[in-house]
């Protein structure tokens, strides 16, 4: 997208934009360190002691779906592509909120909120899952929004896939026996 298109979609005259922004590089630069400053409130609400646990996680969910309810793929790939320092803004952010993420886990699983799990297996789905999200093309063959991949992959995680819980135990006790019998071999 041109300047002059952004100008026009703001509904602005050039001489008041640019009296706010002497660049496209100065415009990426706030927009995304509006964005980050918006999704960064999830981590408050993630250790806001004084509420429920599963309550924390919703809100935090909700937060960071709202503020990315305007990121289009196309956006993140003009950044990835033409403003590399701004990307790498983003990816240092990516590294706190994974941090952030794991205390969080970690809080759980202590407290008897989450099962007993590793937290670094956790992170590194979590990892692997927010590089998918930035990656535009990752986004559009799978033909969902940033947001609708965010909330959809936490959700899952919230609610599992299996209808049955027991179902998921089986499976999970089949999978321990035949990694244990595969390690005695």
């Amino acid at each position: 997208m041109g300047m002059d298109e952004v100008i026009h979609t703001v509904g602005v005259s050039k001489a008041t934009f640019y009296k706010y922004f002497s660049s496209r590089e100065m415009l990426v630069s706030e927009i995304i360190e509006t964005k980050l400053a918006e999704i960064a409130q999830f981590k408050d609400a993630l250790f806001e002691f004084g509420k429920p646990f599963h309550d924390r996680y919703i809100h935090a969910l909700e937060i960071v779906g709202r503020a990315l309810q305007h990121i289009s793929g196309r956006f993140l790939e003009d950044v990835q592509q033409a403003h590399p320092e701004q990307w790498e803004s983003i990816d240092s952010f990516k590294k706190f909120s994974l941090e952030w993420l794991e205390q969080f886990y970690l809080e759980g699983m202590r407290d008897g909120h989450l099962k007993p799990q590793n937290p670094k297996v956790i992170v590194l789905a979590d990892r692997a899952f927010l590089r998918t999200i930035t990656n535009s093309n990752q986004l559009k063959s799978a033909n969902l929004s940033m947001q609708e991949a965010f909330m959809g992959y936490f959700t899952m995680k919230a609610e599992g896939i299996f209808q049955e819980p027991t179902a998921v135990i089986r499976a999970g006790q089949t999978l321990a026996s035949a990694v244990a019998s595969n390690q005695d071999a």
